[in-house]
């Protein structure tokens, strides 16, 4: 990373990997993210899968073969057999016919890159044309909770002012619950976390407008914890500042709160039920706990009813609270599912089902998921809000917030993928059953050129048939395996994955 000051030009691409930052815009429209879109999957649809690249060197080691033996075939037939070289030559002309790569060659890119015109018609961006092959081998999905699983459109619903109870002197008089609101409200301002903007909303309504009146103070020294919270210095006047922290419990822990403010937030939390509670940390005490809901996405419990359907372990990862991981878990019915995990804990899940061979896809929207779907299978970014980070690290990109685009979209690769290994069988099987026929001299030679013509138009529309797939029907498929007793598909044993 590169560190930037105040007036130094930022090149267009450049990712803020964490903090906030104010720049003028300079980029020409087509810099656009639609433009980069199209870019994207051009180049992805030029580029070819490991079958492409394995079906383009066999046929570059049997196409030599084929034109050696054909010209011996020629040379040494007529002198082995003592008759007219004509025969010879008609059936060396006809295996010629017979082996050109064409078909073969086809079989492979033609369905996959209507695949992936196919997902970009639906707002999927499919990086490269290995990622359908990793998508269709897929046994493990792990999904993040806020902004992938919920909305990620939080909410106040409660606010307690803990001035006094943490237990350590403090030189500065106490503030009331709104003037700490706005402190902790003008560091959350820098952050891009859902929960950052529900307290700013809260405090002073709209961040922009704040900005504007002047009803969020200046905030200096602002970093992103990651997995943690946020924390700043705020200016509050006479030239003072105050050190603000605000995040989950690992807060208190770091800023060393006595045990009594402690338990005040531990009581808090259970008169909150299953809300995500923040803690704000001033100055080094306990000044406010704030409480936050959020809302299923309406497509989240179909979607993993449909990944479920497509033979796929589904888990939650969440650096939430165990409470408010256990109230999605439950309603989603999802048996496996991890609470307050930092960033390099979901690297290392995802990494453990890896090594145990589960091929393992990572659903994220943030910084915090961008090390885990680097570590995984095939890493996604979820939703019309996805950092830059973790778009730039996912092998596929939703654009939008329907999280039914995923599981239709590992039904559409899967079924790609059958189409390739279907055309390689179908195209070899032809070659092989006319290529004996021929050496026997019973093919004619205009039978061999639309034996060939015809498997290429045959590879052709069987690999376009992947673009009119009905795998985006919103009711959900009905496949086989759609009544699996539990969603969990026989066991966490069979992709190596143990309890949470």
């Amino acid at each position: 990373p590169i560190q930037k000051q105040r007036g130094s030009r930022i090149t267009s691409g450049s990712l803020l990997l964490g903090g906030y930052a104010e720049v003028r815009l300079t980029a020409p429209p087509e810099e656009s993210t639609l433009s980069q879109m199209q870019e994207e999957v051009a180049d992805a649809q030029a580029m070819k899968g490991e079958t492409q690249m394995l079906v383009d060197r066999v046929a570059g080691v049997v196409l030599p073969l084929v034109l050696l033996a054909a010209v011996a075939n020629v040379l040494i037939g007529p002198i082995l057999t003592g008759t007219p070289v004509l025969p010879w030559l008609h059936r060396s002309l006809v295996m010629l016919v017979l082996c050109c790569p064409c078909a073969l060659v086809l079989s492979a890119p033609i369905p996959t890159t209507c695949a992936i015109a196919a997902a970009a018609g639906r707002g999927v961006l499919i990086k490269r044309p290995d990622v359908i092959q990793g998508l269709a081998k897929i046994r493990a999905v792990a999904l993040d909770k806020t902004g992938t699983l919920t909305r990620g459109e939080f909410s106040v619903v409660a606010v307690e002012d803990f001035a006094g109870s943490s237990q350590r002197w403090s030189p500065t008089p106490r503030r009331g619950r709104e003037a700490s609101m706005r402190l902790a409200a003008a560091v959350e301002a820098k952050s891009a976390h859902p929960l950052a903007a529900a307290v700013v909303s809260a405090a002073v309504g709209c961040a922009a407008e704040a900005y504007e009146n002047g009803g969020l103070p200046e905030v200096r020294r602002f970093k992103n914890l990651d997995g943690v919270g946020v924390r700043g210095e705020v200016d509050v006047g006479g030239g003072s500042w105050a050190r603000v922290l605000a995040g989950n419990d690992k807060v208190l822990e770091g800023e060393g709160i006595g045990d009594g403010a402690r338990s005040s937030f531990a009581a808090f939390k259970a008169r909150n039920g299953l809300a995500t509670c923040i803690a704000v940390v001033i100055d080094g005490s306990l000044e406010l706990g704030i409480a936050l809901n959020d809302t299923l996405r309406p497509s989240a419990q179909q979607a993993v009813d449909e990944l479920r359907t497509e033979r796929c372990f589904v888990a939650m990862l969440t650096g939430d609270a165990p409470e408010a991981a256990t109230e999605v878990a439950q309603s989603l019915g999802l048996a496996l599912f991890q609470a307050s995990m930092l960033p390099s804990d979901k690297r290392a899940w995802v990494e453990a089902r890896e090594a145990k061979g589960a091929r393992t896809l990572m659903v994220g929207d943030g910084i915090n998921d961008s090390n885990a779907m680097a570590a995984a299978s095939v890493g996604v970014a979820m939703g019309e809000g996805c950092m830059a980070l973790a778009a730039r690290t996912a092998d596929m990109c939703i654009m939008s917030n329907d999280l039914m685009l995923l599981p239709q979209t590992i039904a559409l690769c899967r079924h790609a993928h059958r189409v390739v290994k279907f055309n390689i069988v179908l195209v070899a099987g032809i070659k092989v059953a006319t290529i004996i026929l021929a050496l026997t001299g019973h093919l004619p030679l205009w039978l061999a050129v639309l034996v060939d013509l015809g498997s290429l138009l045959l590879v052709l529309l069987i690999g376009v048939s992947v673009l009119h797939l009905k795998c985006w029907d919103s009711t959900g498929s009905k496949g086989p395996y759609a009544k699996v007793i539990g969603g969990d598909f026989g066991g966490e044993e069979v992709f190596g994955l143990e309890s949470a």
